[in-house]
């Protein structure tokens, strides 16, 4: 009766203030958009190479990433932005401390401020949002990440790996910067819930990264999966899920006109059931022993 009477009073609680706080958020350069897949990364290390190598580039990605992987777990976890309007979001200036793993400070954490800001351009429904770094709240800002977000599900992260070092004092190789692309895929694909993101790395060669879901992973490496065992450059995409193993499809370049396509799965430890391909590849076990067909992503 309580409850018929407050809905006879006046109306409906509307849920549009909580979306619309939402949809800002969304328009951040969030974690689970740009770590690399997390079951590739946490895979067992078993004797598969291919694997190996899949587990090696998701850590140096999370590792050369670091700083934007912390900047929006911190933003996520902050009690919201400071400024509010119809059509803008602002995080004012705020410290924040962290562990960058020891890629660029040496194994001692970091120290620095941050401040963000997102807005909707004036008759537009697309976001853009502008992220900056410095050492103190009356020093010199810096730039480091800029991107858009549609609203929906689509948008763009660019982010200067070199100026997000600089503007925290430390000291790294030169990284370049990144570029990403990226779509929220939700519930769409049952099997692909989360993302579909291309990274471009300035300095990266052969191919974009690409990460889909939690769980594929494609990039270029150096694969030892020839007859004679010698390492390669190649593109591999991989696929790994706790419960069932996983499979890779790619190829090495031999030589200045030599592409060798292979393919290769293993169990839930990591441990090599299968290797084989063009003429050259290594041939080892059963196609028949692996845990299932690949998924159609890998082709």
């Amino acid at each position: 009766m309580i409850l018929g009477l407050l809905g006879a009073c006046g109306a409906p609680i509307s849920n549009a203030p909580f979306l619309e706080e939402q949809t800002f958020l969304r328009a951040l350069p969030l974690p689970e958009r740009v770590q690399a897949p997390s079951e590739i990364r946490l895979a067992p290390a078993g004797n598969s190479t291919v694997l190996a190598e899949a587990k090696a580039f998701a850590q140096a990605h999370d590792d050369q990433l670091r700083i934007l992987l912390e900047a929006g777990a911190l933003l996520t976890e902050e009690e919201g932005p400071s400024q509010r309007t119809s059509t803008r979001r602002v995080w004012e200036p705020f410290p924040f401390t962290f562990d960058d793993g020891g890629t660029s400070s040496g194994g001692e954490p970091v120290d620095g401020w941050m401040q963000v800001s997102v807005e909707r351009p004036a008759g537009g429904q697309d976001l853009e949002w502008t992220l900056e770094l410095g050492q103190g709240a009356d020093d010199p800002w810096i730039e480091v990440g800029h991107g858009d977000y549609d609203g929906e599900n689509e948008g763009t992260i660019e982010w200067d790996l070199d100026a997000a070092v600089a503007a925290l004092a430390l000291t790294a190789e030169p990284r370049g910067a990144v570029t990403m692309i990226f779509e929220d895929l939700g519930n769409e694909v049952p099997e692909l819930q989360g993302r579909d993101v291309t990274a471009t790395f300035s300095r990266t060669t052969l191919v974009p990264v690409r990460m889909l879901a939690d769980t594929i992973l494609q990039f270029s490496s150096n694969f030892e999966v020839t007859a004679d065992d010698a390492s390669f450059p190649g593109i591999a995409v991989v696929s790994h899920v706790e419960w069932e193993g996983g499979w890779a499809v790619g190829a090495v370049f031999a030589g200045q006109e030599s592409e060798i396509a292979f393919e290769t799965c293993w169990d839930v430890d990591g441990n090599a059931l299968y290797m084989g391909g063009d003429d050259g590849i290594r041939v080892e076990g059963d196609v028949g022993s692996c845990p299932s067909p690949p998924p159609d992503d890998l082709r």
